[in-house]
């Protein structure tokens, strides 16, 4: 019976596990950017390409893509194609450097587009993180926030208006914001409360972005306030996850 058992074990073939085949093209495009044979920046080739290359299914390259997306080893730019990703940036994480400051810095220009600007009446949430009455003008201001035109980050903010009167009235698609609220008003921003979470995009955010769904967002939530003790700004920023790392301080 032993020789019977060790006989059919001696014939029996030795099952190597099934890597998916997604898994491995993700693997290779993986091994290709940590050797150096794609440098950051770097043109990839396309998904069509890569089909022919692997022999797979346009879902199964698309999978292997949208994988080292989430992981922020490439970039997929609509209308361009894939990229590897730069270096991550550190986003500001003080209230007295503007997200145009912070962009300046790393040798990219900062540009803007205003998507809202317009003045409402605090809500009973807004009065009571601004400390302001309920009804108070307040100042609505959302912008998409760009470094070398390569889209960066949602930002809207709620500011107490009869702080910086007029402001709508400057070019906030070009000029930064801080700028404009310490040289024009006088407003020194010397403190902040923030809280940072991560999501998912969603349809909006993702095309504003040019991010894939699903993509990781880093978001912070900030209450500024003046070297008098006023809090001046509600902001809620949101970050692209594949190019940006927090660094707190």
């Amino acid at each position: 019976m032993l020789a019977t058992n060790q006989a059919r074990y001696s014939s029996m073939t030795v099952l190597q596990p099934v890597i998916p085949l997604y898994s491995q093209i993700k693997e290779s495009i993986l091994s290709g950017i940590l050797q150096g044979e794609f440098r950051p920046g770097d043109h990839l080739p396309s998904q069509r390409e890569l089909c022919e290359r692997f022999g797979a299914s346009h879902m199964t390259v698309r999978r292997a893509i949208e994988e080292l997306v989430t992981l922020g080893y490439i970039t997929a730019i609509p209308g361009k194609g894939l990229y590897v990703s730069t270096t991550k940036p550190e986003p500001e994480a003080s209230p007295m450097i503007s997200f145009t400051e912070d962009i300046l810095r790393r040798g990219m220009k900062a540009t803007s587009r205003v998507l809202d600007a317009y003045t409402i009446h605090a809500s009973t949430i807004l009065a009571k993180t601004l400390e302001v009455h309920e009804e108070t003008p307040l100042i609505y201001l959302r912008r998409l926030r760009l470094g070398d035109d390569i889209p960066m980050s949602i930002q809207a903010c709620h500011l107490v208006y009869s702080m910086c009167p007029g402001l709508l009235d400057f070019d906030l698609s070009h000029d930064s914001l801080y700028r404009i609220l310490k040289e024009e008003y006088h407003l020194h921003l010397n403190d902040c409360i923030a809280m940072i979470e991560t999501a998912l995009a969603n349809e909006e955010e993702a095309r504003l972005l040019n991010l894939p769904l699903p993509s990781p967002l880093l978001i912070t939530e900030q209450i500024t306030y003046t070297d008098e003790g006023r809090p001046i700004e509600f902001l809620r920023a949101i970050y692209r996850g594949d190019r940006y790392r927090f660094r707190l301080k």
